[in-house]
């Protein structure tokens, strides 16, 4: 269940929610994201009242708005690292070669371009999915629980990476862990119970 009476977070601007698995964040995120309908309320993103697109618009929005990572990465296992990103990039008719390889460039990852995800490390392939989510300038990346599968010291310089992109970017960033250090990372955070009001 999940009932929040209000949550603003502006342009640009970077936030932690941190509360138990199981608890409700990840369908948070995917009502923010349109692939879940609220019972009730209003949601908006970039002045776009989410909670009123049909099915195809919010398809298109997330295309153009909002940028997605996963902790399970959920990258095609049958492309290459700049074929993930590409693939993105041509959901919203923006694919470029360039531009691709620009963002794997800005993770690191230049020299696996053409790697296969079971060629990746777990903390590669994670890198992969924050240049893919950060692949058509969205305006929100939604990061849910993005590093339950990494060790300590790679879950640390992700998120710091995810962090110093955003901002480099001017995407706002969500991000919803059960891990108390992440916490840490950000300036600032939120636990889940102060913001959902169920019961």
């Amino acid at each position: 269940m999940v009932d929040i009476p209000s949550f603003t977070l502006g342009a640009g601007k970077q936030i932690a929610i941190f509360g138990r698995s199981g608890s409700g964040k990840s369908t948070f995120l995917n009502l923010l994201a349109g692939t879940m309908k609220a019972d009730s309320g209003s949601i908006s993103i970039a002045a776009t009242k989410v909670s009123e697109l049909s099915e195809s618009e919010k398809d298109r929005m997330r295309a153009k708005t909002l940028g997605y990572v996963f902790q399970s990465f959920h990258l095609l296992q049958g492309c290459t690292a700049l074929e993930n990103i590409l693939v993105a990039m041509a959901l919203a008719g923006n694919a470029s070669d360039q531009r691709a390889k620009e963002l794997l460039f800005a993770v690191g990852m230049s020299e696996r371009e053409n790697h296969l995800p079971a060629q990746l490390s777990i903390g590669q392939q994670q890198r992969v999915g924050i240049a893919r989510a950060l692949a058509n300038d969205p305006k929100l990346i939604l990061a849910d629980e993005p590093t339950g599968s990494l060790d300590p010291e790679n879950a640390t310089r992700s998120i710091e990476l995810l962090k110093s992109l955003c901002m480099k970017n001017q995407c706002a960033l969500i991000v919803v862990s059960h891990e108390p250090r992440i916490f840490s990372c950000f300036e600032h955070s939120i636990k889940w119970e102060d913001l959902n009001k169920v019961g």
